[in-house]
């Protein structure tokens, strides 16, 4: 599936990583890590209170259900369950616009987040 997110010049990679965040979780409830679990794990206040506290967390609980997250860091997530791709978010491409239409010069440019990712269907699952 393809997506655009919108973000300013400034937080473009953290706009990304939050997205990332949010599909990381969303994958992780669709395979069916009880929500009660996984709130043990996750902060209240999402991807910004993330912490390697709550990281060491998931990853024990994660390795209970045999699903393991690869983070190439080069913007690529892919997340396994025993040794089965179950999800894959690509690397984004970053595409710097201008809006004509905005009148202060410092709001005018901003980045499109071009955001390409899978998740198995409910059929392969």
């Amino acid at each position: 599936m393809k997506s655009v997110i919108l973000a300013n010049r400034d937080n473009c990679r953290e706009v990304e990583e939050e997205a990332k965040y949010d599909f990381t979780v969303h994958v992780l409830e669709y395979i069916e890590i009880p929500a009660e679990h996984l709130s043990e794990c996750l902060p209240k206040g999402g991807f910004k209170k993330f912490s390697a506290k709550h990281k060491i967390k998931l990853r024990k609980l994660l390795n209970s259900y045999l699903v393991s997250i690869v983070d190439n860091r080069d913007g690529e997530l892919k997340i396994f369950v025993d040794k089965d791709l179950v999800a894959h978010w690509r690397k984004s491409k970053f595409v710097l616009k201008r809006d004509q239409n905005e009148l202060i010069r410092e709001n005018q440019l901003y980045v499109e987040i071009h955001i390409d990712y899978w998740i198995i269907s409910e059929g392969e699952k």
